[in-house]
């Protein structure tokens, strides 16, 4: 089971980077019985897709580091609103979900919902691959557009 699932994520080893591993981890430890273990790799892919757009967000000159730093999680995905995907905004209990599978589920409650709590990483996961295709697709439409007027206009 767990080759198979490995192979439907390939898709998102891009945009995961060095939480791939991780990923790949807690489907393994999903398929071999372990809930609470999975659910801690799960854990840790979730808060460092919020660790990166904390950094996108630190940008701004009217970032406040020190509350987002005192924050709870819930308040955090609030905070981080205008930079996160709407679906993790409108299910941000999701992080709890995935802390009481650590610290109070048993195996078995926690290995009924990892499949649900995966497929809610993995919507993010799609909504970060759309954005950087839709990015991809927005630069080659620039670019042909400047070429095409600069080439028009040298036959004037």
């Amino acid at each position: 089971m767990a080759s198979i699932e490995i192979h439907t994520i390939e898709k998102y080893r891009k945009v995961l980077s060095n939480d791939y591993r991780d990923f790949s981890k807690a489907i393994g430890l999903f398929s071999h019985g372990v809930g609470a273990g999975s659910f801690v790799y799960l854990r840790r892919i979730f808060e460092n897709l919020i660790e990166e757009k904390r950094k996108d967000a630190a940008e701004n000159s009217t970032w406040d580091d020190l509350l987002f730093q005192k924050s709870r999680m819930d308040e955090k995905i609030q905070i981080l609103e205008e930079h996160l995907p709407e679906v993790l905004v409108q299910n941000r209990k999701l992080y709890s979900i995935l802390s009481k599978g650590i610290h109070e589920m048993t195996e078995e409650e926690c290995l009924d919902l990892f499949p649900e709590v995966k497929l809610a990483i993995e919507l993010i996961l799609d909504e970060k691959i759309y954005l950087l295709e839709q990015q991809k697709k927005i630069q080659s439409v620039s670019r042909f557009v400047a070429a095409t007027v600069e080439k028009i206009s040298k036959k004037k």
